[in-house]
């Protein structure tokens, strides 16, 4: 290592050359890089799709769902498998390990899905596929008072516009439901013709074709026979012959039915501030760069409502807003944060050490960036703060080696000699501090879930980072102090620096230096202050001073209402309800900007600015999505809005679900997942559980996602229907080709496929009679009506019928009702209290616990899994480093007493702690870890160098004061203005960010102080066990490690 650390100094030309390229290629692969606003997320479900026309969802339940779900019991890299059978359709999502490869369990999935032999008849193909993680980008808002034809026909053509853009190959549109083609019939007219809707079903197939009959052989060309009698249009079809009458004259289409264009009967409509619209939510690949695509979209929408006059198109919003902001935020904070670091190295070191060591933080970033771009790293949020979190520790580095070098030169060293000498002598010290860093950050790589995604590139960018700058501080720092004309024995510092010296100075030897002198004197009752203030500090968090909640509250600048009311009724009240509650959050905007207007020197601006409206996707459903101001432009949050519009909207009658949302990434602070095999014991569990809640006050809005029965007409044969030879298929078919109706063709109009139905007119199925009067065909060729073949009664069906493992689920979720409420605490009491009073009610409902509490367990399982390992190796790397299994243990020790600074700095700042506070706290053991292995690898160089012990501590405390100083401030520097930050897009990172400055502080501060404590305490141990084995009682430093080493080193030598 020698030769190599001379030959760079030798060559300070190639230093710079390689500085050179690291750059150029930095610079290039930033430029590369894309963007997005979390990091890159793996595929994590694979969705089976089942469509089986007219079945209701027992029918789906029975004849899909459960026979795909038992069939993928037997597939392994399979988390769970959550379900749902709906009339008409089976969705089954089947959640992966993550560490299953996705690619080999969809082939299997697959399969398994194959071998099934026993699905019903009439079932489409099964369609099974994995799902795209799409990142939202951007939703743009297409209205006017023009028909919804008109609409749809705009939408498809921006879609169609919009993907030119290479960055743009996402867009789902919303809206409208698919066209279709209406054969709607006349129970009287079939009856007066003699015809069924087979008949008509028949005719359209038979005539309504394009087909070719092959070709004519000729002696000079062939000639192909074809037949084009294909309409794509209902004006056309309505000529279609049906039936040719003895008298002559042909009945047609027509002449029994009403052909029309027309949408599905389901239910899908928008309205963009009170006017029809169609909604366009445009999303982007991992691989595609989000802010690009958003940049796109914004340029295109400013040339399309210079181009149209009737429809307008609206960015509702822009996700890249908050990326930008974010991105900006961390930049600016960034920046500021390393001009501070810049400043107050140049006030302590030499202006061009200073600067050297300054050098080493963007070289380590771009060398981290080439590595970044090899990888696939975007940029992030989180990567972005990684960068800042790592600025500290790249710092301290550098001055250990710079100072070590100026060390050696004062001491009469040559520049060169200097450089090597001082380099080498701490270089293992180094090492070992980025190896076992590194190996604490690389926790972020084992977790779970979806916080395991996005931190890990958090741990990248750190262990990237301290790689390269394990190189800069080995080669490039030596090679340009030795040719600095900052080694100069003449060298007098300016009256500035020479006062911020002399500053320190003083508090290190009338401040640090008596302190640590007492607390050697005291050891124990300086020990026993400390773990009352630590015990003081852990009865803060559990008496409710410092708050807990799984995940912080993260300011949204939208709330979405979700409504749903009553099963069965009809869309145009849902619609008419839900635009009621659009107007009280009008009104409620009015409210605001009154209160504005009495405010001095207040701007009124809508807090409220966009309402966007959608009816569906079943008749009785209904959301609407409040749109706020950005969150800087306002001073009340969103947490109050969405409050406040529930006093205004007040109660809504009927209403089965009514609940206010703000967004959070990682589900509800409240949800309970209920399964069992009886359904009827799970909906009594489920009513007692939403009753308990609702008795809370801190639990607000109360919902589940069991839909209520719908009513339903039962049909069974009687006597005579079989004695005349008619089977239930029979009835039910013919039934089902009136009211649902009989698919007659498929049509390809344009990229949409557009299906022929043939069916009653709305106006024969619109009431229970005229299903009774319905006329069945019997095998000897009579029409009976249907009310003397069977026994019609009603009933109550399920609209949908959820799974969890193979068994029914009623989830159950809710939100705490301020943000003064400790979600732990309302869990914890769920949990301990109501719960079980539940489950003793209803034995065989087993319960799970979703939402932020799923996430913050696979957060705890993989914790409990990688935590000890990687804690040992941490331990192990500090014992190969100091040969002392005692030094090793006492510095573990000393780590968790900087939680006493984290907790307390979130009290200062008003936050709870959440599961970022404990991420931002294994961060802080890196750093911590760090510079305590440096300290305590001066102790033991001291050691070797025949000091005894106590005086080896106290100088290496005073030795290690201005480096840990200057660690400790340029880290805190780094993070102090994204902590100080007013802006509501900084809280994501403030919990991580306060932990590691403030445990930062405390922690530096105990490293000084607490850890020569534990290091004494341990070898005080030492000379007693070697005193009881021995009987003689050595003197302290004898028994440490580095001096036995020394000692033996010296014996062998002179061997």
């Amino acid at each position: 290592m020698r030769r190599i650390i001379a030959f760079f100094i030798r060559n300070v030309v190639l230093i710079n050359l390689t500085i050179l390229l690291i750059t150029i290629f930095g610079y290039l692969s930033a430029t590369n890089l894309t963007s997005s606003f979390f990091p890159k997320q793996k595929t994590k479900f694979i969705i089976v799709e089942a469509v089986y026309p007219g079945a209701s969802p027992e029918e789906v339940e029975e004849g899909i769902t459960l026979k795909i779900e038992e069939n993928l019991q037997g597939v392994s890299g399979i988390d769970r498998v959550t379900s749902t059978s709906s009339e008409n359709a089976a969705n089954i999502q089947v959640e992966l390990l993550s560490t299953a490869d996705a690619d080999i369990v969809l082939q299997d999935v697959k399969n398994a899905v194959d071998q099934i032999s026993s699905f019903p008849q009439g079932m489409e193909r099964v369609v099974v596929y994995k799902q795209e993680i799409l990142n939202f980008t951007a939703k743009l808002a297409l209205s006017g008072d023009v028909p919804l034809e008109d609409l749809k026909e705009k939408a498809q053509q921006v879609e169609d516009e919009l993907r030119a853009s290479e960055e743009i190959s996402k867009i789902i549109l919303t809206g409208y439901t698919p066209e279709e083609i209406e054969v709607s019939a006349r129970e009287n007219l079939l009856r007066s013709y003699g015809l069924t809707f087979e008949d008509l079903a028949n005719a359209v197939r038979a005539a309504n074709i394009e087909v070719t009959g092959g070709t004519i052989k000729g002696a000079e060309k062939d000639v192909i026979i074809r037949v084009d009698n294909k309409e794509y249009y209902a004006q056309k079809l309505e000529d279609i012959v049906v039936k040719g009458l003895p008298d002559g004259r042909l009945v047609r289409l027509r002449d029994v039915a009403e052909v029309k264009d027309k949408f599905e009967e389901t239910t899908n409509r928008a309205f963009f501030n009170g006017k029809p619209a169609v909604l366009l939510t445009i999303n982007t690949l991992n691989e595609e760069d989000i802010l690009g695509a958003a940049a796109f979209v914004r340029n295109y929408i400013d040339k399309f409502n210079k181009q149209n006059q009737q429809i307008k198109a609206t960015l509702v919003d822009d996700a890249t807003v908050n990326l930008r902001e974010r991105i900006g935020l961390l930049e600016k904070n960034g920046l500021i944060g390393g001009l501070l670091v810049v400043l107050l190295l140049g006030m302590f070191l030499r202006i061009r050490l200073a600067f050297w060591v300054a050098i080493g933080i963007p070289i380590s970033f771009l060398g981290m960036i080439i590595l970044a771009n090899l990888a696939g790293i975007t940029i992030n949020v989180l990567s972005l703060f990684g960068m800042i979190l790592v600025i500290g520790i790249l710092v301290d580095d550098g001055i250990v080696v710079g100072e070590n070098i100026f060390q050696h030169y004062e001491d009469g060293e040559p520049p060169l000699q200097a450089a090597v000498n001082g380099t080498l002598e701490v270089l293992p010290s180094i090492i070992s501090a980025l190896t076992t860093t590194s190996i604490g950050f690389a926790f972020f790589f084992f977790i779970e879930g979806q916080l395991g995604e996005y931190f890990s590139d958090v741990s990248f960018v750190v262990i990237c980072a301290l790689g390269v700058s394990l190189v800069e501080v080995m080669l490039f720092l030596p090679a340009h102090l030795a040719h600095s004309k900052d080694l100069d024995r003449n060298y007098t510092p300016n009256a500035l620096k020479e006062k911020v010296a002399n500053v320190m100075f003083w508090v290190r030897d009338n401040g640090y230096k008596p302190l640590l002198a007492f607390i050697l004197r005291h050891k124990i009752f300086y020990f026993l202050i400390i773990l009352s203030v630590f015990v003081i500090t852990i009865g803060a968090v559990r008496s409710k001073v410092v708050r807990t909640v799984f995940f912080p509250n993260i300011e949204t600048n939208s709330i979405n209402v979700v409504l749903e009311l009553p099963a069965g009724t009809n869309d145009t009240i849902t619609e008419n309800t839900i635009k009621r509650i659009a107007a009280s959050a009008r009104a409620l905007n009015q409210d605001y900007r009154q209160q504005l207007s009495q405010k001095e020197d207040a701007e009124v601006k809508d807090v409220i600015e966009d309402i966007e409206i959608t009816v569906g996707p079943t008749r009785n459903t209904a959301s609407a999505i409040v749109y706020l101001a950005r969150a800087e432009n306002r001073t009340i949050r969103s947490f109050k809005i969405a409050s406040d519009l529930r006093e205004k909207v007040g109660p809504v009658p009927n209403a089965r679900k009514l609940a206010y949302e703000t967004t959070s990434a990682f589900g509800k602070p409240i949800s309970i997942s209920l399964s069992s095999s009886n359904y009827k014991e799970l909906q009594l569990a489920s009513d007692e559980l939403k009753t308990e809640l609702r008795d809370m006050p801190t639990v607000k809005d109360v919902v589940d996602n069991f839909q209520e029965s719908q009513p339903e007409v039962g049909i069974t044969l009687n006597e005579q229907a079989k004695l005349l030879g008619l089977n239930p298929l029979q009835v039910i078919s013919q039934v089902r080709n009136g009211f649902f109706g009989q698919e007659a063709q498929r049509l390809q109009r344009g990229d949409d496929e557009v299906k022929v139905w043939v069916r009653y007119h709305l106006e024969d199925r619109g009431n229970r009679e005229q299903l009774r009067e319905m006329r069945i065909r019997t095998p000897d060729g009579r029409s009976l009506p249907l009310e003397q073949l069977v026994n019609i009664e009603e009933q109550q069906g399920p609209i949908a019928i959820n799974h969890r493992d193979g068994r029914r689920e009623i989830r159950v979720d809710a939100d705490v009702a301020s943000l003064e409420v400790s979600s732990v605490d309302v869990i914890s009491n769920i949990t301990s209290d109501v719960m079980p009073s539940i489950l003793s009610r209803h034995p065989s409902i087993d319960y799970t616990l979703e939402g932020q509490v799923r996430e913050t367990a696979k957060l705890g399982s993989s914790a409990a899994l990688v935590g000890p390992p990687i804690l040992l190796l941490m331990l192990a790397m500090l014992i190969f480093t100091f040969k002392s299994y005692s030094q090793a243990i006492s510095l573990i020790l000393m780590l968790p007493f900087g939680l006493i600074g984290a907790i307390w700095g979130h009290y200062i700042h008003g936050l709870p702690i959440s599961v970022l506070s404990i991420l931002g706290f294994v961060a802080l053991i890196g750093i911590l870890l760090n510079d305590g292995l440096v300290f305590t690898n001066t102790l033991n160089d001291k050691l070797r160098a025949g000091t005894k012990y106590e005086q080896a501590l106290k100088e290496t405390g005073l030795s290690r004061f201005r480096p840990l100083v200057l660690t400790t401030i340029t880290t805190a520097a780094g993070l102090g203005p994204l902590i100080f930050e007013t802006s509501f897009q900084a809280q994501f990172l403030i919990p991580m960010a306060a932990t590691v400055a403030y445990g930062l502080v405390v922690g530096s501060f105990f490293i000084a102080t607490l850890l020569p404590v534990f290091l004494i305490a341990a070898n005080r141990l030492k000379v007693y066990y070697t005193y009881l084995w021995t009987g003689e009682k050595p003197e302290p430093e004898a028994v440490e490690r580095a001096v036995k080493d020394k000692r033996n080193k010296e014996k062998y030598e002179k061997a």
